[in-house]
């Protein structure tokens, strides 16, 4: 039983990485970036500020270097950025990003959609909830756990 679930667990982390970095690609696609890989191209933050900054319109400064504190850097100006904003961010902090940490790093793309995506209008959000949900059942309904 406790494999199923860790299964279950794995399949819907599958399915939300490949559904926000299509998200993320979208408006990325604005600023001629891409992300192939969700939780490595993140890392040194600056494929996140580029987001922020297509999302506000708004500048933000970023750190050019390679180096470990250089991405550190450039994440923490994305979080407070989002900060500043009064968009709670539980327990995420710039190493869990740098890391490549899937759980915060999925878990901060939610909150950066679900606040940006209810500001901007252009889709509204009980759409694109029931939108994530309905690919969530899918999978539980094609792999035979519904």
């Amino acid at each position: 039983m406790w494999k199923s679930l860790f299964k279950f667990a794995d399949e819907r982390d599958a399915i939300q990485k490949k559904t926000f970095t299509k998200w993320l690609n979208k408006h990325l696609k604005k600023v001629n970036r891409h992300v192939e890989d969700l939780f490595e191209d993140l890392r040194d933050g600056h494929n996140l500020i580029s987001l922020l900054e297509v999302l506000s319109a708004e500048l933000l400064p970023r750190e050019r270097g390679r180096m470990r504190f250089h991405q550190l850097q450039n994440v923490q100006v994305a979080l407070d950025f989002l900060k500043n904003r009064n968009i709670r961010l539980v327990n995420i902090r710039p190493e869990d990003i740098v890391d490549g940490n899937p759980k915060l790093t999925l878990g901060l793309i939610w909150t950066i959609i679900l606040h940006f995506q209810a500001n901007l209008r252009s889709f509204p959000v009980w759409l694109l909830i029931k939108y994530f949900s309905s690919i969530f059942v899918y999978s539980l309904a094609e792999k035979g756990l519904l």
